[in-house]
């Protein structure tokens, strides 16, 4: 059974998880917390202090982008910003928001961010 409120110290990651050069580190000086969290946003929080994130590879294997929890963190609240200055109020359902318009980027149908958020305004502002 996983114990949810273990820790691995720092020092004891094993070699084979080192990341691949240019990479984001597996290892830093934050010691991992094994889901403890209330929220998916105060596990971001915790892991936008250490060094670790997100690699993406090809598919051959090459490292194409790194993606520090830092940086993530950086850009949802950007995000959450953006919703908050087009009158939308702070909530969860700002994830709603965010996949719907993911879902009509990859329909094609919006090409920027000036056109997602005139769209995300257009269907969810509050009314006046």
């Amino acid at each position: 059974m996983l114990d949810r409120t273990a820790t691995i110290e720092p020092g004891l990651a094993p070699l084979a998880a080192l990341a691949p050069p240019g990479g984001t580190p597996t290892t830093d000086g934050q010691k991992r917390r094994i889901a403890d969290f209330a929220t998916l946003g105060e596990a971001l929080d915790y892991a936008a202090l250490g060094r670790r994130g997100l690699n993406f590879h090809d598919a051959r294997g090459t490292l194409e982008r790194t993606y520090c929890y830092s940086e993530l963190r950086d850009d949802a609240l950007a995000n959450a910003r953006r919703f908050i200055a087009l009158g939308l109020k702070p909530g969860p359902h700002f994830a709603e928001i965010l996949e719907a318009v993911q879902s009509r980027q990859l329909e094609g149908a919006l090409q920027s961010r000036e056109q997602a958020l005139a769209w995300a305004a257009a269907e969810f502002a509050p009314a006046p």
